[in-house]
């Protein structure tokens, strides 16, 4: 029993001893190498091309990981992306079979020469260079053959230019444009890694805006700092968004209001809350209008399509309550009529009342002048003033009237001018 403990003590022995030589034959293989390549004569600013004529290949790809933020204020596209830059170094090449059949490195990029790869429609004020060492900090791949591979996440806000006329109802397209800050093309010639964009594995989505298309391009862009072209790698996302929440939260509390004003037109006019209402109204869409403009950037080369719809609505409810403040002004007045007002709003009705008022006064103007001679003077004038008064009780009654034809006429005008404010500003597109 002792003996099959020493030899499976010795036999463990001899596992660990294995192990540690060769994780220490790697280790020193692995420093070995290091210093073969990156000690000695190796200069990291030199570009890696054995024909200094000819400019270096280097493939750039971006994958979407989430799509962080579209800020309409600031016109700033927000995003997260894993971004994977390669090239080939040929200084920095070995043979395996002759450093213990090590295939990869793995390199501090603050060591070794690599792409001054930046965004050119950096937004982000905290950082200078969108990219290089500042937002690539992690390692670089080499492998035996030079193929260097430098993947590293990244969040970028890029400058956008936003056109937000049919906000909310809107679709923006944005560019980011990647390359080099100072090889032109005759140095580095940036290429597109994949034909076509794919999303990262776990892209999360964004609650306000759909991703729509994403579109890839290489160009040759000349600037006005340079005599030769640069090269850059472009990604265009065209960004949908979604209006549930915009519609829910800005459109439908306006269309409300807007025809809450109408309640107005039934009120009585006695009622003495039909100014106060519409004033109500027009103060609570001034406040949408301020929370419009706090979302919408500063700018006076395009008029979004909501705000246009608030201000109309502004204009015609100030309207409405001009309207109203002239329906009480009617049921309230005492002096005689307008002829166009009666010959326009109720005829019939108004010319009934004339043939019985008159009918009245004739009957008695008989009467009076079958008494005239039991009678005085006086009497004749009380007779006047009494017909005075019932004519002045005739013209209220006309102007009530005249107040209920309007109202009617108001609600109906005003319906319809909102229904077509609302349709019209709002729902057509170009």
């Amino acid at each position: 029993m002792s003996k099959m403990k020493l030899i499976l003590s010795l036999y463990l022995l001899t596992l660990v001893y294995e192990a540690s030589h060769v994780y220490a034959t790697r280790g020193t293989f692995e420093k070995e190498l290091r210093d073969k390549l990156l000690g000695g004569d190796y200069d990291k600013t030199v570009r890696p091309v054995k024909d200094h004529n000819k400019p270096l290949n280097v493939s750039f790809g971006l994958r979407l990981s989430k799509l962080v933020e579209l800020d309409t204020k600031n016109q700033l596209l927000v995003v997260d992306v894993w971004i994977v830059q390669s090239w080939n170094n040929p200084f920095l090449s070995w043979n395996e079979s002759e450093h213990g059949g090590i295939h990869t490195l793995h390199i501090q990029p603050e060591t070794m020469w690599v792409p001054d790869t930046v965004l050119y429609d950096n937004g982000d004020e905290d950082v200078s260079q969108a990219g290089f060492l500042e937002k690539f900090k992690t390692y670089v791949m080499l492998n035996s053959n030079g193929t260097c591979t430098w993947m590293a996440p990244a969040t970028f806000k890029s400058s956008c230019e936003m056109d937000l006329t049919n906000f909310p109802f809107d679709t923006q397209a944005c560019d980011m444009t990647f390359g080099s800050w100072t090889y032109d093309s005759r140095l580095i010639r940036m290429q597109q890694l994949h034909e076509t964009h794919e999303l990262a594995e776990k892209f999360i989505t964004n609650g306000d805006w759909r991703l729509q298309e994403v579109e890839i391009k290489n160009r040759l862009m000349t600037y006005t700092c340079c005599p030769h072209p640069f090269s850059d790698v472009t990604y265009t996302f065209t960004l949908d968004r979604k209006p549930n929440y915009h519609i829910l939260n800005l459109v439908v509390p306006c269309v409300i209001l807007a025809f809450i004003s109408l309640i107005s037109f039934y009120l009585p006019p006695d009622c003495g809350e039909r100014i106060g209402l519409s004033i109500t109204v027009l103060l609570a869409l001034s406040v949408y209008l301020l929370i419009i403009s706090d979302k919408l950037p500063e700018t006076s080369d395009y008029v979004p399509r909501l705000g246009l719809y608030y201000m109309c609505l502004m204009g015609e409810l100030a309207l409405a309550l001009a309207a109203t403040a002239v329906s009480i002004k009617c049921h309230h007045s005492r002096t005689k009529p307008p002829k166009i007002l009666m010959r326009l709003i109720r005829p019939k009705q108004v010319k009934v009342r004339s043939i019985s008022v008159r009918s009245a006064i004739d009957e008695e103007s008989e009467e009076n002048h079958k008494n005239q001679s039991a009678q005085n003077g006086g009497v004749v004038k009380q007779n006047e003033e009494r017909n005075e008064e019932e004519n002045k009780e005739t013209w209220c009654e006309n102007w009530m009237d005249i107040s209920l034809c309007l109202d009617r006429f108001f609600l109906v005008t005003f319906t319809v001018l909102f229904a077509a404010t609302t349709f019209g500003t709002l729902f057509s597109r170009n």
